[in-house]
């Protein structure tokens, strides 16, 4: 052993009068992992993630798609079942995506522009690029 600490060797441990013994877990927290950047991931993966650009319907599209309404609001009482696609702004970056909402319509507010489906789902009206269903048939079409 080496001779340089011998007078130190054997005595008893210091024990401060003006400060507690820290316990355990405070000791462990001193010595646990720093995150110097936090934050930063989910900003990374926000950066990230991809949007859709919003698709510009011409005139006849947004012909056929009123006259889609105005069928679906003749036959309400039906609960006709659809397919409606819409466009979902994002609300942090520019541009947004394409959801497409299917099951039975249980109303239609023209004073908000919106569609509500039996599941709870508003699909604004001025978001929607297309409807399909079964209630537009054949012979459905001389009205559309």
């Amino acid at each position: 052993m080496n001779k340089k600490y011998e007078n130190i060797l054997n005595h008893k441990r210091h024990y401060s009068l003006s400060h507690p013994k820290m316990s355990n877990e405070k000791r462990a927290a001193q010595f646990a992992p720093f995150a110097a950047l936090t934050g930063f991931e989910d900003k990374a993966n926000e950066t990230a993630r991809q949007t859709q650009q919003r698709i510009i319907i011409d005139e006849n599209e947004i012909d056929l798609i009123n006259n889609k309404l105005k069928l679906i609001e003749f036959k309400l009482n039906e609960q006709p079942t659809v397919k409606i696609t819409y466009f979902e702004k994002d609300a942090f970056k520019e541009g947004g995506k394409y959801i497409t909402a299917a099951g039975c319509i249980q109303s239609i507010d023209l004073l908000n522009s919106n569609i509500l489906m039996s599941d709870g789902t508003k699909v604004p009206v001025n978001d929607i690029i297309d409807i399909d269903g079964d209630i537009f048939t054949v012979e459905d079409n001389s009205i559309i």
